[in-house]
């Protein structure tokens, strides 16, 4: 369980969020819907640390836990193969190059990506691309996946189908995540709780 508590956000010299308290269940997708330009993203980042919280704290239930953010792009590597991103985070851990390939080897498999290792981004499709971008961060094991509108830019029927993958792989793994969209139909597709958040 991790608690938002009395939570202010500023992003570029404005208070996005003024206040906010949010308590998030051990193994939920908690679905945060509202229009462009709500605040959805900036309470993204600073629930993940790239922005500082103005006011209040993350508190977690026991001891704190890991926190992975993907964005709507993928923002991969250009020069790193599939397995080279994958693999970049725990590299940077300095995880030993032996279960590195190991971890990164059984992201792929449950990516669906077998046989694709060696290739680099752009021979990937669009939801390729998406799939090695939540890899490169679940293989670091997050005990909260923050989504930013992760499939947004996709199609409709790629969109549903990678919203279904992500859905069942998080009942898998019984890790909590909070997911941002303005879409109503993925939200009712993958959602435990939904909130609305309007002008922060």
């Amino acid at each position: 369980m991790v608690y938002l508590e009395d939570v202010a956000i500023d992003y570029n010299g404005h208070l996005v969020i003024p206040f906010l308290d949010l308590c998030l269940e051990q193994g939920e997708i908690f679905v945060l819907l509202g229009p462009s330009g709500s605040g959805k993203s900036t309470l993204l980042k600073g629930i993940a640390g790239v922005l500082p919280l103005r006011a209040g704290r993350l508190v977690w239930n026991e001891k704190p836990g890991k926190v992975g953010l993907v964005f709507q792009e993928p923002r991969l590597f250009p020069h790193l193969t599939v397995m080279e991103n994958l693999a970049f985070g725990l590299r940077a851990q300095g995880m030993p190059k032996r279960e590195r390939e190991r971890r990164s080897q059984a992201m792929v498999d449950t990516l669906q990506l077998t046989g694709l290792e060696g290739r680099y981004p752009h021979q990937l499709s669009g939801g390729q691309k998406q799939r090695v971008a939540l890899g490169r961060v679940l293989v670091l094991e997050p005990d909260l996946l923050l989504l930013d509108e992760p499939f947004s830019s996709l199609d409709t029927p790629l969109r549903v189908e990678l919203s279904q993958w992500l859905w069942k792989l998080q009942r898998q793994k019984g890790f909590t995540v909070l997911w941002v969209t303005h879409l109503l139909d993925e939200a009712f597709m993958v959602a435990d709780r939904m909130g609305v958040m309007m002008n922060g």
